[in-house]
């Protein structure tokens, strides 16, 4: 059984599980759940894959999601989410990533934030990520998580991902699902030819409503054979016991692997360090007791070092009496400050780099001004236009100033007016270092 304190949330096919010790049940949604919670999501909108991208090694996550704005699967700004990186080259790498509407992502950590207590978001994929190194295989290996109509994929090995898909069928009729089954093994296939490579080995994880799986087995197509993880331990769903290997899988994800906000995160690892820094606080008022009584048996000898002490602080006092001539070091530590400000202030370039990673397909800047004002901070004006319907603009424009807001950028002043042709923009921001 479960003997976990902590709650999971599994949001799978438009529908949220609570998994609660070795109970699990359908709930509307996480209001009414209290405590620190694992929240794991298929997130539908999202796509999860492999790429090889020709960048350098920083920027592949910005190449990845400016190349899936210019191929058109996003209709409104995107974000990023890398799972694991590799470098190949000097410009080039590996990424496997999971991509989603910013907007989506934006309201999940809405979400979060709500939340009273502590939340670790987990895409899915990232679970699959998971147990694909818990796994540790020398060789490349299959993971697949069948649930309603949906088939996710992920091969790799214990120090590489090759290949990452979601395979789906029309229903979850017997013919379709054998349908599906019949996708996946093709696109083990094709991954085995992409990446010359041979895969042995599929480990299938099936959910509450998965249904019969065909047997693979040594033939003509290809050396996979099909098999089943550990049994894992037993659920209670709708007075039904279940032994499902996903969801014991869940208890081996590290917070490191989730994509909750900075803030999320720090709390959770203080709540987690909380005992340990209490004992460590228990330890130390016995030391400094212990040690109260052990300096109290050398208050004669202080006493003695003190009078020696005060002798050679009257001689030295003597010394500094003297007139000591005045060096003028106010120009040099003025140079210093300056140094200093320079290197962590934003550069133009920064700024720059900044304002138009952030902004959204048909919107551009027509004026920018930067300005490093003498408090330290550095004051941003822009204007721009957006050259798409108003709607999608005005999306574009919100995001646009959520984004900044992210970087570090504090919102002064905005205006979005709207003209016959297009729309234009206006916005005031102020970065402290």
């Amino acid at each position: 059984m479960f003997t976990h304190s902590r709650n999971y949330i599994i949001e799978l096919d438009e529908t949220t599980y609570l998994m609660s010790g070795d109970q699990i049940r359908i709930i509307p949604d996480m209001k009414n759940v209290s405590g620190d919670v694992y929240y794991i999501s298929d997130m539908r909108s999202a796509i999860s894959r492999t790429t090889t991208m020709e960048a350098p090694f920083k920027y592949t996550d910005v190449m990845v999601r400016r190349q899936l704005q210019d191929s058109g699967e996003f209709d409104e700004p995107i974000s990023v989410v890398a799972h694991w990186k590799k470098k190949k080259g000097r410009n080039v790498s590996d990424i496997f990533f999971t991509a989603l509407p910013t907007r989506t992502l934006y309201i999940y950590y809405e979400k979060i934030k709500a939340y009273d207590d502590t939340v670790m978001f987990f895409p899915l994929y990232a679970v699959l990520l998971s147990i694909l190194r818990k796994l540790k295989p020398t060789e490349p290996t299959a993971v697949v998580f069948q649930h309603s109509r949906f088939a996710d994929v992920l091969i790799g090995n214990d120090t590489r991902v090759y290949f990452a898909n979601r395979c789906v069928s029309f229903d979850d009729s017997e013919e379709q699902l054998a349908a599906l089954w019949h996708t996946v093994r093709s696109d083990i296939t094709a991954a085995e030819i992409e990446h010359s490579i041979e895969v042995n080995r599929v480990v299938k994880l099936l959910w509450f409503d998965s249904k019969a799986i065909p047997e693979w087995t040594v033939d003509d197509d290809g050396q996979q054979a099909l098999k089943r993880m550990d049994a894992g331990e037993v659920v209670l769903f709708e007075d039904r016991e279940y032994r499902l290997p996903f969801l014991s899988a869940l208890k081996a994800l590290s917070a490191s692997e989730g994509i909750a906000p900075r803030v999320e995160k720090t709390l959770y690892h203080a709540r987690r360090l909380a005992p340990y820094l209490s004992a460590a606080v228990c330890f130390i008022l016995i030391a400094l007791l212990a040690g109260t009584f052990w300096f109290s048996h050398r208050i004669e000898t202080a006493q003695v070092e003190l009078e020696r002490y005060e002798t050679r602080q009257a001689s030295i006092r003597q010394v500094l009496q003297r007139k000591i001539p005045h060096v003028d070091y106010e120009d040099t530590v003025s140079l210093i400050r300056d140094l200093a400000y320079s290197q962590t202030v934003p550069s133009f370039k920064t700024v720059v780099n900044d304002v138009s990673g952030a902004l959204s397909e048909g919107m551009r800047i027509t004026d920018i001004t930067v300005k490093y004002a003498d408090d330290g901070a550095v004051i941003i004006t822009l204007r721009g236009t957006a050259s798409i319907p108003f709607k999608q603009a005005y999306v574009g424009y919100q995001t646009f100033g959520r984004v900044l807001e992210h970087k570090g950028y504090t919102l002064d002043e905005s205006r979005f007016d709207t003209q016959i042709s297009d729309s234009e923009f206006y916005m005031k921001l102020r970065k402290k270092v």
